[in-house]
């Protein structure tokens, strides 16, 4: 938890050396502090040291979610599309109701035009911590085309285009 806490705070160096004595420590290693570890050097834009310890915590623990998202994390942050997307897979056969790892695929699937799956899993978007939209309006009424209603709020989630599609509907 201290290395965690180091972490958050943004004290990298402290974390690293925490999660390394941790390793000293650990009897049944799960891969996960290697996967934190990994993080850490991400944040030091040490890639081949994160690298080496996401590959160290796969080895470990090739069924792990937390591992599998962020081994994904990692590619998608360099850049590597496929693997980040073959890791996301992986991490959701694991734990089906992670929605930030639906979400976060559901990006790469729309980059790579797979619209029919990418806008599948974007609809998980609204489950999932890291989308922060979804406190804004989760206490609006939802529309139900009801002739009583008098007004509807236009949200516009993905930015203008969605009200200048829309504004046909208007009167």
């Amino acid at each position: 938890i201290k290395g965690l806490a180091y972490f958050t705070e943004k004290k990298i160096d402290s974390a690293i050396e925490i999660f390394l004595e941790v390793l000293k420590l650990e009897k049944n290693k799960n891969g996960i502090t290697h996967s934190y570890l990994a993080l850490c050097y991400e944040e030091n834009r040490n890639l081949d040291k994160a690298k080496e310890y996401h590959n160290k915590a796969i080895k470990i623990n090739s069924k792990n979610d937390l591992v599998l998202k962020n081994y994904a994390n990692f590619f998608y942050f360099i850049g590597d599309v496929e693997n980040a997307q073959n890791f996301y897979k992986q991490a959701i056969k694991v734990n089906k109701f992670d929605f930030d790892t639906k979400y976060f695929l559901s990006l790469l699937q729309l980059f790579k035009t797979d619209f029919n799956e990418g806008w599948k899993n974007f609809e998980h978007r609204w489950l999932a911590e890291t989308f922060s939209t979804k406190e804004e309006i989760i206490n609006l009424p939802l529309f139900r085309n009801n002739i009583d209603q008098k007004k509807i709020y236009i949200w516009g989630e993905q930015g203008i285009g969605d009200q200048i599609i829309f504004a046909r509907f208007f009167k």
